[in-house]
């Protein structure tokens, strides 16, 4: 069995996790509901850990990359995400999944 790590926010909001993939998953400690899996490693996600604040995620992969990850887009409703994709990209969701 591959390795896993976990951690806990400072807070007690969150708990993340690495496994066997190439990506680190958020977990709201209350509830049990998986909240996002944080993917752009290109190995195994070998470490996580929060800030201090608890705001942002570290996840060190076996690519030798470090990602430090925004935990408050986690609590924006999807439409708030949407239109900030849009903003960004220039295409509604429903276009950008069509291509």
């Amino acid at each position: 069995m591959a390795a896993r790590t976990f951690s806990l926010s400072p807070d007690g909001r969150w708990i993340a996790s690495s496994g066997p993939d190439d990506g680190a998953r958020v977990w709201d400690a209350t509830t049990g509901d998986l909240r996002a899996v944080l993917s752009g490693h290109h190995a195994r996600v070998a470490s996580v850990d929060f800030s201090l604040d608890g705001r942002t995620l570290a996840t060190g992969g076996w690519d030798g990359a470090a990602r430090l990850w925004d935990l408050a887009t986690l609590d924006l409703p999807v439409d708030a995400l949407a239109r900030d994709a849009e903003a960004t990209w220039g295409l509604s969701l429903a276009d950008a999944l069509d291509r």
